[in-house]
Protein backbone atom coordinates (compact mmCIF):
# COMPACT_ATOMS: atom_id res chain seq x y z
CA UNK A 1 0.00 0.00 0.00
CA UNK A 2 2.71 2.07 0.72
CA UNK A 3 5.06 3.34 -2.14
CA UNK A 4 8.13 3.90 -0.36
CA UNK A 5 7.90 0.70 1.12
CA UNK A 6 9.98 -2.36 -0.80
CA UNK A 7 8.50 -5.77 -0.50
CA UNK A 8 10.94 -8.47 0.31
CA UNK A 9 11.73 -12.74 0.41
CA UNK A 10 14.46 -13.93 2.44
CA UNK A 11 15.42 -17.46 1.14
CA UNK A 12 17.70 -20.32 3.01
CA UNK A 13 20.66 -21.73 0.43
CA UNK A 14 21.31 -24.65 2.79
CA UNK A 15 16.91 -24.69 2.53
CA UNK A 16 17.69 -24.46 -1.57
CA UNK A 17 20.67 -27.26 -1.28
CA UNK A 18 18.01 -29.58 0.58
CA UNK A 19 15.96 -29.24 -2.22
CA UNK A 20 12.86 -27.32 -0.78
CA UNK A 21 10.82 -26.42 -3.23
CA UNK A 22 9.89 -23.02 -1.45
CA UNK A 23 13.36 -21.93 -0.91
CA UNK A 24 13.68 -21.97 -4.79
CA UNK A 25 12.11 -18.49 -5.95
CA UNK A 26 11.32 -17.54 -9.74
CA UNK A 27 14.04 -14.72 -10.27
CA UNK A 28 12.26 -11.86 -12.83
CA UNK A 29 13.86 -8.97 -14.26
CA UNK A 30 14.57 -6.20 -12.21
CA UNK A 31 14.68 -8.55 -9.30
CA UNK A 32 17.41 -7.67 -6.70
CA UNK A 33 19.24 -10.96 -5.36
CA UNK A 34 21.71 -9.91 -2.21
CA UNK A 35 23.92 -12.56 -0.85
CA UNK A 36 25.44 -12.20 2.37
CA UNK A 37 29.02 -12.47 2.72
CA UNK A 38 29.68 -15.71 4.89
CA UNK A 39 30.73 -14.96 8.68
CA UNK A 40 34.74 -15.95 9.58
CA UNK A 41 35.98 -18.21 11.62
CA UNK A 42 39.65 -18.37 12.85
CA UNK A 43 41.78 -21.79 13.34
CA UNK A 44 45.24 -21.06 14.19
CA UNK A 45 48.53 -22.63 16.47
CA UNK A 46 49.63 -26.18 15.56
CA UNK A 47 47.10 -26.88 12.07
CA UNK A 48 48.67 -27.16 8.79
CA UNK A 49 47.70 -23.83 7.53
CA UNK A 50 46.80 -21.24 10.34
CA UNK A 51 43.85 -19.22 8.22
CA UNK A 52 40.51 -17.45 8.67
CA UNK A 53 37.69 -19.61 6.69
CA UNK A 54 34.43 -18.83 6.07
CA UNK A 55 31.69 -20.19 8.41
CA UNK A 56 29.31 -22.22 6.31
CA UNK A 57 26.02 -23.30 7.70
CA UNK A 58 25.99 -25.88 10.50
CA UNK A 59 30.24 -25.97 10.06
CA UNK A 60 31.94 -28.49 12.92
CA UNK A 61 35.29 -28.28 13.82
CA UNK A 62 36.05 -31.26 12.61
CA UNK A 63 35.24 -29.84 8.94
CA UNK A 64 37.20 -26.34 9.69
CA UNK A 65 40.52 -28.45 10.60
CA UNK A 66 39.77 -30.58 7.76
CA UNK A 67 39.94 -27.27 5.78
CA UNK A 68 43.15 -26.00 7.22
CA UNK A 69 44.70 -29.02 5.99
CA UNK A 70 44.30 -31.10 9.79
CA UNK A 71 46.20 -30.92 12.85
CA UNK A 72 50.48 -30.56 12.79
CA UNK A 73 52.47 -33.57 14.46
CA UNK A 74 52.67 -31.61 17.19
CA UNK A 75 49.38 -30.68 17.97
CA UNK A 76 47.84 -31.18 21.67
CA UNK A 77 44.55 -32.88 20.07
CA UNK A 78 43.39 -33.51 23.77
CA UNK A 79 42.56 -30.03 24.55
CA UNK A 80 41.73 -27.47 21.60
CA UNK A 81 40.31 -24.30 22.67
CA UNK A 82 37.57 -22.47 21.19
CA UNK A 83 36.96 -18.98 22.00
CA UNK A 84 33.32 -17.97 21.73
CA UNK A 85 32.19 -14.37 21.63
CA UNK A 86 29.25 -13.93 24.06
CA UNK A 87 26.42 -11.27 23.88
CA UNK A 88 26.68 -8.73 26.51
CA UNK A 89 30.14 -9.07 27.20
CA UNK A 90 33.77 -8.38 25.89
CA UNK A 91 35.26 -11.20 27.58
CA UNK A 92 35.17 -14.77 25.29
CA UNK A 93 33.73 -17.79 26.51
CA UNK A 94 36.70 -20.60 26.83
CA UNK A 95 35.63 -24.02 25.25
CA UNK A 96 37.89 -26.80 25.56
CA UNK A 97 37.15 -30.05 23.88
CA UNK A 98 39.29 -33.36 22.80
CA UNK A 99 39.55 -33.30 18.99
CA UNK A 100 40.80 -36.97 19.48
CA UNK A 101 37.40 -38.03 21.34
CA UNK A 102 35.59 -36.49 18.64
CA UNK A 103 37.29 -38.10 15.46
CA UNK A 104 37.01 -41.39 17.37
CA UNK A 105 32.75 -40.24 17.96
CA UNK A 106 32.83 -40.57 21.18
CA UNK A 107 31.91 -37.02 21.75
CA UNK A 108 29.64 -35.23 19.46
CA UNK A 109 31.42 -32.14 17.56
CA UNK A 110 30.92 -29.10 18.28
CA UNK A 111 28.81 -27.04 16.25
CA UNK A 112 31.34 -23.70 15.21
CA UNK A 113 29.36 -20.16 15.70
CA UNK A 114 30.79 -16.98 13.44
CA UNK A 115 33.64 -15.66 14.61
CA UNK A 116 35.12 -18.09 16.45
CA UNK A 117 38.62 -18.80 17.39
CA UNK A 118 39.83 -22.13 17.48
CA UNK A 119 43.29 -22.34 19.08
CA UNK A 120 45.03 -25.95 18.95
CA UNK A 121 48.04 -25.79 21.08
CA UNK A 122 51.70 -26.50 20.22
CA UNK A 123 52.94 -29.73 21.90
CA UNK A 124 56.77 -30.16 21.35
CA UNK A 125 57.86 -28.90 24.57
CA UNK A 126 55.88 -31.81 25.58
CA UNK A 127 58.51 -34.44 27.59
CA UNK A 128 56.84 -37.06 25.60
CA UNK A 129 57.71 -35.19 22.43
CA UNK A 130 60.87 -34.05 23.36
CA UNK A 131 62.15 -37.67 24.29
CA UNK A 132 60.79 -38.80 20.98
CA UNK A 133 62.74 -36.62 18.76
CA UNK A 134 65.90 -36.60 20.36
CA UNK A 135 65.68 -40.42 19.62
CA UNK A 136 64.77 -39.82 16.38
CA UNK A 137 66.83 -37.20 16.19
CA UNK A 138 69.85 -39.95 17.22
CA UNK A 139 68.73 -42.65 14.80
CA UNK A 140 68.88 -39.86 11.79
CA UNK A 141 72.46 -37.80 12.97
CA UNK A 142 73.61 -41.89 13.19
CA UNK A 143 72.14 -42.56 10.02
CA UNK A 144 73.95 -39.61 8.19
CA UNK A 145 77.23 -39.92 9.52
CA UNK A 146 77.48 -43.55 8.43
CA UNK A 147 77.01 -42.73 5.20
CA UNK A 148 80.11 -40.10 5.07
CA UNK A 149 82.01 -42.41 6.97
CA UNK A 150 81.84 -45.23 4.02
CA UNK A 151 84.69 -44.90 1.41
CA UNK A 152 82.79 -44.34 -1.94
CA UNK A 153 83.38 -47.30 -4.51
CA UNK A 154 82.89 -47.73 -8.22
CA UNK A 155 82.46 -50.70 -10.09
CA UNK A 156 82.80 -50.91 -13.24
Amino acid sequence: ADPTQVSYDIYSVRDLKEGKKEANPAIRPGDIVIVMEAQPVYVTGAVRAPQGIYLQQGMQLKQAIAMVGGLTPQAKASEVVIWRRQKGTSEPKKLVVNFNEIKKEKTKDVELQPYDIVEVADNSNSPKTLLRNMLMGGVNQGITNSGSILTTRIIY
